[in-house]
């Protein structure tokens, strides 16, 4: 009532953050927190409250109580039409080193000579104090990888690099005069740059869509999650300082203090790495128990990307989010052991004593737990104990352990986020929102705020009224495709949800807009940078009428996957896809957008039509659409450890370091060429282990000359010792008798051949070379006068060339 007619123009409940009362305190005007040093956080507890305003507004949930509802009413009202760009085409750099071709490689050298040398006291693994990323590690394709991933390099605009301004800017470790240092270091990234070639224009044929950027879009706001009874939540949008501030709203504010091992996440988030901790005050702290003991029940809520799943502690599990004293007095952690989610509540007498509280963890062969990003819940209560919930579905059986009431819990424990109070049993990972309830969440409210999804999600409205004017003109010109666009995780977007609108232009919202026909949309691609997309085509296959505005593309009742016959249950990726980054979402030279289609309105020809694959009926049964297909990165470095007999920790450094390249999800329409290359590389390692292991290798092939030269080992002709190799691999890497294995006499013929001359070929130089990886490495070998067939060397060099072949095969990356 006391809030005056003028203030309502310093609010916008349609997108809270445009408020000029948040952007006046953000920008230091009166700050309270802190002394009046945290304006970014003040800013974000003011948005929060704003929200909270606007949300109930348009029905969503709030904070306290009330109502949900599936999407703000207003929603449409929001969208307004974007500045119009058209496509550009700019310098990308692949994922790894190896996709460079020679002088693009040679000119790389001359940065990683620099780095190798001159940031090697923090930016490597070994260092006493190792800072990420690693882009000072001595291997050339590790120092690629690390540098591109984390888009410290500029190709496009070369004086933008990272690595040069925190010379240039910052004088950040300069080795003698910084601007001298500076200036080599744009030297050497201008030569690489000039290295690298513009990206082809785009291809004529197609008639592309307007373009936009993700910046460029619109900052969703509100949304379907319901928050009853939260008392803490921290979205970690804040992307810079050394505080995580409660938006919550709900006094007293229970921040967060992050030292120097802990990093901000594009799209919001932190990054938690070793040495790394969030940590509240104690007195803050007891607005937990404050909260939680009094209604004697709880949920706490986190989406969270593990970085590590092979040495997580299995005795003491590594907590994500604790509240407690050390190790062995805690009031509850939600922790990770391995594969597993666990939880642990002090409830009764016997706990108050030990102090450690009773564990529940999800069952170890669902594997609950993987290094992506996942949604988890834990709740209590005097009915259901202890209960974990993964991606909304209940992930632990049923609690057997004691009930009871949490008058045990000790008000002086402190709040801390990837390690306990004193910093032991180290946690390592990302997490992207962290809320804390006193009541139990029910599983639909679970389930709401599992799809709700997580962190800054921006709507790209698609301009597509422009691309049929000369064919009857059935769109009006303000037409456009609606994505929801967000930053998935470090390396790739997420588009979801696409929907047909129609604008007013008089910008008062979307119009229920009568066509003047019917428009037919087939086979949208998602172009970036000029190009489209090799991999992340989820809504290539689409075909959908457009009748009215606004107006769904996806109908999640039925999907065709090319055969006509459709499959039901589908799953919820079925409406998004991923598109890898290339420049990343900001700076001067950001990834841009754009959309492409086989077939609009009449116009074929507009994009290279998808290859649709037939499926026969029994492939994807109802409901388990991607069950079939690719391994994950997990599953790929578990099963490459069982079939060789090769203790997965001996090849931890590698798995690390290739873990972000290998598949995430099952999807066959989302798997890249650098994921092969990754694939390959970690059977490479795991190979060398087993042949290089007298003992392993032995129990794998049998006894075989290892220690002979590869004549003499291995024998002529179709002999029995290739054999011996071949069938082994075969056995216990392909398997016998499945239908949907590769036939053990096509890989024989691959590996040694067929004991024919018909298979050999011939180089250019007139040699014969056998048309089988065998004959070909020996006759290389042969014609080589460095190389020594007779060495012991060569055979194992043989032996892993083979096992490489075969691990490294569908065989194993396929489901």
């Amino acid at each position: 009532k006391n809030v005056r007619k003028s203030d309502f123009n310093r609010l916008d409940l349609s997108n809270p953050a445009n408020s000029r009362f948040v952007s006046k305190v953000s920008g230091g005007h009166n700050c309270w927190s802190n002394s009046g040093t945290n304006c970014a956080g003040d800013a974000a507890l003011l948005q929060s409250q704003i929200q909270e305003w606007a949300d109930l507004v348009s029905g969503v949930s709030t904070g306290g109580g009330g109502t949900t509802t599936d999407e703000p009413v207003s929603i449409y009202a929001t969208l307004t039409a974007p500045a119009v760009a058209d496509p550009r085409v700019s310098k990308t750099l692949p994922a790894t080193y190896a996709e460079l071709s020679g002088t693009e490689q040679s000119a790389f050298v001359g940065i990683h000579d620099i780095v190798k040398v001159r940031c090697v006291g923090c930016h490597i693994s070994t260092s006493a104090t190792p800072q990420t990323p690693f882009f000072a590690d001595a291997d050339i394709n590790n120092s690629y990888s690390a540098l591109v991933q984390s888009q410290k390099i500029d190709v496009n605009t070369p004086v933008n690099s990272r690595i040069h301004l925190r010379l240039a800017q910052d004088s950040h470790n300069c080795w003698s005069v910084c601007s001298a240092n500076a200036t080599e270091m744009l030297n050497a990234i201008t030569a690489f740059a000039n290295s690298i070639t513009v990206d082809a224009a785009i291809d004529p044929a197609i008639v592309p869509s307007k373009a936009l950027e993700l910046l460029q879009g619109q900052v969703v706001s509100g949304g379907a999650r319901n928050e009853v009874g939260i008392i803490a939540k921290y979205t970690f949008d804040e992307g810079s300082g050394t505080t995580a501030q409660d938006s919550s709203g709900i006094d007293p504010q229970l921040n967060l203090s992050i030292n120097d091992n802990v990093s901000w996440v594009g799209g919001w988030g932190i990054d938690i790495k070793s040495g790394g901790k969030a940590i509240a005050t104690r007195a803050a702290s007891q607005k937990l128990y404050d909260s939680i003991v009094s209604t004697g029940e709880m949920s706490i809520e986190a989406w969270v990307i593990p970085a590590d799943t092979t040495t997580g502690m299995t005795t003491a599990p590594a907590p994500i989010v604790t509240y407690s004293a050390g190790p062995d007095n805690r009031n509850f952690t939600l922790g990770q052991a391995l594969y597993n989610y666990t939880d642990a509540v002090r409830i009764t007498d016997a706990d108050a004593s030990s102090g450690s509280g009773e564990q529940l963890s999800t069952p170890d062969a669902d594997e609950a737990l993987q290094a992506s990003q996942q949604h988890v819940v834990m709740t209590y209560d005097t009915v259901n104990g202890r209960q974990i919930y993964v991606n909304g579905e209940l992930a632990t059986p049923a609690d057997g352990g004691t009930i009871g009431f949490l008058d045990q819990w000790d008000p002086g424990y402190i709040l801390a986020l990837g390690a306990e109070t004193d910093g032991t049993n180290q946690w390592t990972g990302k997490i992207r929102l962290l809320a804390f309830y006193s009541k139990v969440m029910t599983p639909e409210q679970i389930q709401q705020n599992f799809n709700a999804g997580v962190g800054q999600k921006f709507n790209l409205l698609f301009k597509i009224g422009h691309m049929d004017d000369d064919v009857g003109d059935m769109m009006p010109d303000q037409s456009y495709i609606w994505y929801t666009v967000a930053e998935y995780d470090d390396f790739s977007y997420l588009f979801s949800d696409p929907q047909f609108v129609v604008l007013d232009p008089s910008g008062t919202g979307a119009l229920t807009t009568t066509l003047s026909g019917t428009v037919n949309i087939k086979g949208i691609k998602i172009g970036i940078n000029g190009k489209e997309a090799e991999v992340g085509q989820a809504f290539a296959n689409l075909n959908v009428n457009v009748t009215d505005s606004p107006q769904s593309l996806i109908d999640t009742s039925s999907y065709d996957f090319g055969d006509g016959g459709g499959a039901t249950a589908v799953p919820i990726n079925a409406t998004g896809t991923i598109v890898a980054k290339q420049n990343g979402a900001s700076g001067s030279n950001a990834d841009q957008f754009f959309l492409s289609f086989a077939e609009i309105v009449g116009k074929p020809g507009l994009s290279t039509p998808p290859a649709l694959v037939s499926f026969s009926a029994d492939t994807f049964p109802a409901g388990d659409a991607y069950v079939v297909g690719l391994r994950n990165f997990d599953e790929l470095n578990a099963s490459m450890a069982d079939v060789t007999g090769v203790n997965p920790n001996t090849v931890a450094t590698t798995y690390e370091n290739l873990k972000q390249q290998l598949p995430k999800n099952p999807d066959m329409r989302g798997y890249l060429s650098s994921m092969q290359m990754a694939i390959a590389n970690l059977a490479g390692v795991y190979c060398e282990a087993l042949v290089e292991d007298s003992t392993l290798r032995t129990n794998f092939f049998g006894s075989f000359g290892f220690t002979s030269g590869v004549d003499t080992a291995f024998g002529t002709g179709d002999s029995v010792q290739k054999n011996q190799i071949v069938n082994a691999l075969i056995t216990k890497m392909v398997g016998t008798n499945l239908n949907i294995q590769p036939d053990a006499a096509s890989i024989k013929t691959a590996l040694i051949g067929d004991g024919s001359d018909t298979a050999n070929i011939q180089d250019g130089s007139g040699n014969f070379l056998d048309g089988n990886l065998y004959g070909k490495l020996h006759q290389s070998c042969a014609n080589d006068a460095s190389c020594d067939n007779n060495s012991e060397d060569r055979t194992r060099t043989v032996v892993k060339a083979m096992c490489m072949a075969v691990l490294g095969s569908a065989a194993i990356s396929h489901q």
